[in-house]
């Protein structure tokens, strides 16, 4: 069962151990697959399950309020809720105010600048495995991080799910730059091409997504 912690359910193993009260799991409590953490989702807004935040993370200004800059524990993104389906509008909201204020800051709040959709795929999956053929739009290489051995990722990704029958097209789009962090520490994302007031185009000028073709040459190589 924690195999689908890890997958998604609002908290991490890096993090359980620590930061939830009394609902805390040991290393073992967690192997043996007992940790209740492991069993349901921490929903961000769940007013009638007493489980996780019971609903008390209702709005944007509720998750900055219990998130923004202390998003770290063991690992950077590791200390999260979940939002539902239904959610989706205040999720965003939720995104655009944590987006804002990364961008007025100009550096590192201790939160990942990206959001992911992750899931278990095993024995009683529940169709999983479908939803993730029907729902895979592409792969995609970030040129302003990315280097040579994740384009080749990219396309020996490619070429398994071709050999499974499944043609899954690439891309190449260029993301926010990278700032070094003044502790001497690794480079961090800043925001400095998104503007809160204006429509994102991204096929153009900076982030001038395009579709990348097999066998396409390295952009790490000369010529």
């Amino acid at each position: 069962m924690c195999k689908k912690l890890a997958a998604g359910c609002g908290a991490s193993v890096f993090d359980v151990s620590t930061n939830w009260g009394h609902q805390r799991c040991d290393e073992q409590t967690l192997r043996s697959g007992n940790c209740g953490l492991c069993k349901e989702p921490l929903w961000c807004d769940d007013p009638g399950n007493p489980f996780g935040f019971a609903g008390t993370v209702r709005r944007p200004e509720d998750w900055m309020r219990m998130f923004n800059k202390q998003d770290g524990g063991k690992a950077v993104g590791s200390r999260q809720c979940k939002w539902k389906s239904s959610q989706k509008r205040t999720f965003i909201d939720t995104m655009r105010t944590r987006y804002i204020a990364r961008k007025e800051l100009h550096g590192f709040d201790f939160c990942n600048l990206w959001n992911e959709v992750n899931f278990y795929v095993g024995p009683g999956d529940g169709g999983i495995k479908h939803k993730f053929w029907n729902n895979l739009l592409g792969l995609l290489f970030v040129r302003t991080s990315g280097d040579e051995n994740d384009w080749n990722r990219m396309h020996q990704l490619h070429d398994h799910f071709a050999n499974l029958g499944v043609e899954v097209p690439m891309f190449a789009v260029n993301g926010e730059g990278l700032v070094k962090k003044s502790d001497g520490g690794p480079p961090v994302e800043v925001i400095e091409w998104w503007d809160p007031d204006q429509p994102v185009d991204i096929l153009a000028p900076p982030y001038n997504l395009e579709r990348v073709m097999p066998g396409q040459a390295s952009p790490f190589r000369a010529g």
